[in-house]
């Protein structure tokens, strides 16, 4: 891939329509913040301020997305806990790990080799 960000509008869609809570404050999804909430990590196999692909993605609240999308990565990371940082990459693999076996349920396999 040279260079170009991997997109899955379908992961996303699917993503956004679990719900969840935030992993980071744990706010359930409808009572504080509408659940669509996705962050992409944008330092996994990316520069800062480039999206990461799709896949890694958690969800969080409204309030901590602005904050790290506001405030930046690097005064998220040191203003936060390590138990938060290891909430957001589990969150992300749980999102993939779930959506893989639904599609492959479904039939429709990992539909490409972006894993």
């Amino acid at each position: 891939m040279s260079g170009e960000r991997f997109k899955d509008k379908a992961f996303l869609k699917w993503a956004k329509d679990q719900g969840g809570n935030c992993c980071v404050c744990r706010a359930i999804s409808g009572e504080f913040y509408k659940g669509d909430e996705l962050h992409h990590f944008d330092y996994v196999n990316r520069g800062t301020g480039m999206k990461g692909r799709d896949h890694w993605t958690c969800r969080v609240c409204f309030a901590h997305h602005a904050q790290i999308q506001g405030k930046g990565r690097r005064w998220f990371v040191e203003n936060s806990k390590l138990e938060t940082w290891t909430a957001m990459l589990e969150d992300a693999l749980n999102l993939l790990s779930d959506y893989v076996l639904e599609m492959k349920a479904k039939g429709k396999g990992a539909g490409h080799n972006a894993f």
